[in-house]
């Protein structure tokens, strides 16, 4: 269970992983002792992941695509695991609505993301699926 110290430092490491505890600790008027073992506790807890954020356009990729699925509930499992198993796919999510598969693709270019779709409209059960390219990222995690 996290409590308000937690949140407030999840707080502060969502906006800036790389702060220090001293400096963390100061603004959470805390020690840095008390921010570190914090720190080491929610990630042994699997609170929290620090991760690397990938700037995507710095390293080739000119299209982002949001490809909403309908998939079969019977192949959703196979569906789910096939695209987990992408490299240029990078967010996935089983939702309610229109669509019960939400897949985020990084692609090289329109073509390349054209490739991408045709590839996983072919897995069984996909039933039908619709492309969304992202124009502008104004937010990102």
């Amino acid at each position: 269970m996290i409590d308000e110290l937690d949140r407030k430092l999840i707080n502060l490491l969502t906006k800036n992983a790389k702060t220090s505890f001293q400096v963390m600790a100061k603004e959470l008027n805390s020690s840095p002792s008390t921010i570190r073992r914090r720190y080491l506790n929610l990630i042994n807890q699997g609170v929290i992941e620090i991760v690397a954020r990938v700037d995507p356009i710095k390293i080739g990729i000119e299209t982002i695509g949001t490809l909403g699925l309908n998939v079969e509930h019977a192949c959703l499992e196979n569906v789910l695991e096939t695209l987990n198993d992408r490299e240029d796919i990078h967010f996935i999510t089983v939702t309610s609505g229109r669509y019960n598969v939400i897949a985020v693709a990084w692609a090289t270019s329109t073509e390349n993301l054209y490739k991408i779709t045709l590839e996983i409209s072919k897995l069984e059960g996909v039933r039908n699926f619709e492309t969304f390219i992202a124009l502008h990222s104004h937010k990102t995690a």
